[in-house]
């Protein structure tokens, strides 16, 4: 999922749903990516963060409606 900015200065909040098993692989991408940004751009994870927040919390339509 990709939310709005939260400050001034932040351009993109993302939530990406991964299997434990790819976690490191996903860290090392963003920290690879992160090194030939240099210092034009700031990057951060956090995690693992429990699956509800992928969730939206209000109720699904019925279909049809």
């Amino acid at each position: 999922t990709v939310q709005g900015a939260t400050d001034d200065e932040q351009v993109l909040s993302a939530s990406f749903l991964l299997r434990s098993a790819d976690e490191a692989r996903f860290r090392e991408a963003v920290a690879e990516r992160a090194r030939a940004c240099g210092d034009r751009l700031a990057l951060s994870v956090t995690g693992p963060l429990p699956c509800y927040s992928f969730v939206d919390p209000r109720p699904a339509s019925p279909a049809g409606r």
